[in-house]
């Protein structure tokens, strides 16, 4: 008896579901949403050219662009799942001076800025049986910082720190510029920076044995309440010589770019210009002359960058 009970029940259930599938035809389809707010949406569904409005259940999360499942009851189609996220992130790389616009939708913004390498130390004509030559320039500083979005004004100034020029024969190299997110101009905000790296020096025509310190890595931070975690430039390397022989010292590296390479000798006369810092922020190589050569020009330091991650 017991057993035909339960028969009876589970046929029961089964006429009972079948009646209720007919009665609110549960269709099944899917779409992207083009319109998502707190109290209603719009869907176009696959195949069609055609947005619909549609309601969802209580804690399916959705938004723009996102890819979602629909099923109808009755006459009302309703979102049950999302499998398509929002895109997590956009990130602008400033590799030139511009303007930050805030997205829609931002919740927090990191921003990293990465200051311009110091120039190589130039290397002026050497006379004879003697050398000359410059220490290569530091990497620029890096600083990052994450803000609230809501913290942050709509549109934003960027500055993009320049590399140092190398020194020009008998010239020590130019410093690298600041970057920074946010200006003073006009009476604006900087909310965090990093300076250039400092500028190789020269090394005069001499047939002693002699050497000249590198160009210091950027040490200067600046902004509102400042930076979350700050990276002091690495300093370029020692310019060194003796007789008609030498070496110009390498650029010192940046947290985001490597430091030209040195330039070295072993005949005769030599002229080399120093070489250039790599992108970002790198220092520039120091110059080298040597007996007889003619004057070099030392590496430019690579430019900085500020980067600006928006996260939705």
């Amino acid at each position: 008896m017991e057993h035909d009970l339960m028969a009876f029940n589970a046929e029961w259930l089964a006429i009972v579901g079948e009646l209720i599938d007919r009665k609110y035809e549960r269709l099944t389809a899917t779409g992207t949403v083009v319109e998502w707010t707190s109290t209603s949406a719009m869907v176009l569904f696959d195949g069609s050219s055609l947005a619909v409005p549609v309601k969802a259940l209580r804690g399916v999360q959705a938004a723009v662009n996102h890819r979602v499942g629909l099923m109808k009851f009755g006459v009302d189609w309703t979102i049950v799942g999302s499998f398509s996220p929002p895109p997590a992130e956009d990130r602008q790389v400033f590799e030139t001076s511009g303007t930050w616009v805030k997205p829609a939708g931002a919740r927090q913004v990191l921003v990293e800025v990465q200051g311009g390498g110091g120039g190589g130390g130039g290397a002026q004509a050497a006379a004879a049986g003697a050398h000359s030559n410059g220490s290569g320039g530091g990497g620029g500083a890096y600083a990052m910082r994450l803000f609230l979005a809501e913290n942050l004004p709509d549109e934003v100034p960027v500055v993009r720190g320049a590399g140092g020029a190398g020194g020009v024969g008998a010239n020590n190299g130019a410093n690298g510029g600041t970057s920074s997110f946010g200006t003073t101009a006009g009476g604006g905000t900087v909310y965090v920076s990093a300076g250039g790296g400092y500028g190789g020096l020269l090394a005069g025509s001499s047939s002693a044995s002699f050497g000249r310190e590198g160009g210091a890595g950027g040490d200067a931070f600046g902004g509102t309440p400042g930076p979350d975690l700050s990276v002091v430039g690495s300093a370029g390397g020692n310019a060194f010589g003796g007789g008609n022989l030498g070496t110009g010292g390498p650029g010192g590296s940046s947290r985001l770019g490597g430091g030209g390479a040195g330039t070295s000798s072993v005949n005769s006369p030599t002229s080399l210009a120093g070489n250039p810092g790599r992108d970002y922020g790198g220092g520039g190589g120091g110059a080298l002359t040597t007996s007889g050569g003619g004057a070099a020009t030392g590496g430019p330091g690579a430019r900085g960058v500020v980067i600006v991650t928006t996260r939705f």
